[in-house]
């Protein structure tokens, strides 16, 4: 099948994943010129400015950052901070249950690995208070794709206002089919869920704030928890004073 044809059906432009080469140049020549030509573009990341913070944020196309560009990031020797951001299929407290909502982290030395941040809107939905015992129910992902479900109890530590860095809609990654919908009832997420359970609360939240976490944990919580064969991250973040975007390209 032509290439083109084949990216017009996957609804990509100019992809390929093998490059076939007929040359007489042996494979340290080869690499070099590779360097010279690659891109963040040709590794499906991009870099954005994350308004919230003013920092400058790397991101991946593929959702999830891939170990070896982690460990590029790690090696730069640029202060980062990464971001691991979920899909959670429940909060739940005192029986009541807020379905559907995203999850995100915070640098390890804010949190304990039992303990959480929630927004005042999950609060109060939620009728929860600072040291209740929280249940968080989420999807692991397991060989082939096959998905897991499991559930984490924290601690509240602390209850904060949607505002700042807790108002930043950013930190949901671009998902298709998610990101892009109008409501919760479009979305295309790749994993099951129940659309009878969300309320019109949940809908005027999407409309309000997207995707924006209602709850956040430790980074390393969320490694442990939700990092995967295609990555530990979903972001990482830079101080723009430290690192300049086209050093970050």
């Amino acid at each position: 099948m032509p290439i083109g044809v084949l990216n017009r059906l996957m609804d990509t432009q100019n992809k390929a994943n093998t490059l076939l080469l007929s040359t007489q140049k042996n494979s340290n020549e080869i690499e070099n010129v590779i360097r010279l030509s690659y891109s963040l573009a040709d590794a499906q990341l991009s870099v954005v400015e994350a308004a919230a913070t003013g920092q400058w944020e790397l991101r991946s196309e593929r959702v999830f950052i891939d170990d070896a560009t982690y460990a590029a990031v790690q090696n730069t020797g640029v202060e980062y901070t990464p971001i691991l951001t979920y899909f959670s299929n429940y909060f739940r407290l005192n029986g009541k249950e807020t379905p559907y909502s995203f999850i995100s982290s915070l640098p390890e030395n804010q949190l304990a690995p039992d303990e959480i941040i929630i927004n005042t809107w999950l609060a109060d939905d939620l009728e929860a208070k600072v040291g209740d015992t929280l249940r968080l129910g989420f999807f692991e992902i397991g060989p082939l794709r096959e998905l897991n479900e499991h559930e984490k109890i924290f601690t509240i530590k602390e209850i904060v206002n949607i505002d700042g860095y807790f108002a930043d809609q950013s930190l949901m990654p671009q998902i298709p089919g998610l990101s892009d919908a109008e409501n919760c009832r479009d979305w295309n997420t790749g994993v099951p869920v129940k659309l009878s359970a969300i309320r019109d609360k949940d809908e005027d939240y999407w409309y309000q704030y997207r995707g924006l976490p209602k709850a956040f944990v430790s980074i390393q919580t969320a490694q442990e928890l939700w990092g995967n064969r295609f990555g530990k991250a979903t972001a990482f973040r830079f101080d723009q004073f430290s690192i300049s975007e086209e050093e970050l390209t």
